[in-house]
């Protein structure tokens, strides 16, 4: 070795010797970075999370002839956040702005305006994924949750961007109504206290928006939900539906509930 490196050709040698080492390192790294991604990934889709999507969900509401009201969720579609923030630092801030959330508060934030540039992709990207349908139209209210209680439930756990009725949001105002709803799963008693918690901050927003349209001031970054005008359809199998256990979202009930 000492010849060869010692010879005419020895730099030579010496600097093929020395890429090809790198080259190598460099092929190992990337191997163990995979491996490591892969695991990290598993251990996210066991324990449920799935960060890199965005769901689309829709709240329907149902009255019996008794008068027993059901919630059911349905599913309007879902993408890769890459896809719905094309802007890697809007992509980035939503992630943030999601992991902030806590159990008890899961409304994810639309303050400030990149905030409002948040809400904007969002909106189109739902109106791009259910489009005008040959339903009739109504007012819709979307706002993106981020909802992490249902973990501990052995729930999924990813963000959500929610869609429901105007008028039917306004029936998550009295927690005592909410209380007695039924649902298709136990673990969807957790929207419940979401959808409580978003009609809270929707009365919130509009009074303050409005309050600003009196007095001639902009009211263009206060919106953290957006009112759509779609056509979805509200139709729904009656699947059994149950009533909540509460007492195991007792960790993350508003104070209404514990009155």
């Amino acid at each position: 070795m000492d010849v060869l490196l010692n010879s005419r050709l020895g730099p030579e040698l010496l600097r093929i010797l020395v890429t090809g080492s790198l080259f190598a390192l460099g092929m190992l790294f990337g191997w163990l970075l995979g491996i490591l991604r892969w695991r990290r990934l598993r251990r996210q889709a066991e324990r449920g999370e799935a960060r890199e999507v965005l769901t689309i969900e829709k709240i329907l509401l149902e009255r019996r002839p008794d008068g027993q009201e059901i919630m059911r969720i349905r599913s309007c579609g879902r993408d890769p956040i890459d896809a719905i923030f094309p802007n890697h630092a809007a992509r980035d801030a939503f992630l943030e702005r999601a992991e902030q959330t806590k159990p008890d508060q899961p409304l994810v934030s639309m303050e400030n305006k990149l905030g409002s540039y948040l809400l904007q992709e969002l909106a189109i990207w739902v109106c791009g994924q259910v489009g005008d349908r040959d339903f009739p139209h109504d007012l819709w209210i979307m706002a993106p949750v981020y909802e992490g209680g249902a973990l501990y439930l052995g729930g999924h756990h990813s963000s959500t961007v929610l869609l429901i009725r105007r008028n039917d949001l306004s029936m998550f105002r009295d927690w005592e109504r909410c209380r007695a709803m039924y649902v298709e799963h136990r673990s969807h008693g957790e929207r419940i206290l979401t959808l409580f918690k978003m009609a809270a901050e929707f009365d919130r927003q509009d009074a303050l928006v409005q309050k600003r349209r009196a007095e001639a001031r902009r009211s263009k970054y206060e919106e953290t939900m957006y009112i759509l005008d779609l056509g979805l359809d509200t139709r729904a199998m009656d699947l059994p539906t149950i009533a909540v256990p509460w007492d195991r979202f007792e960790a993350i009930l508003p104070a209404a509930a514990k009155g």
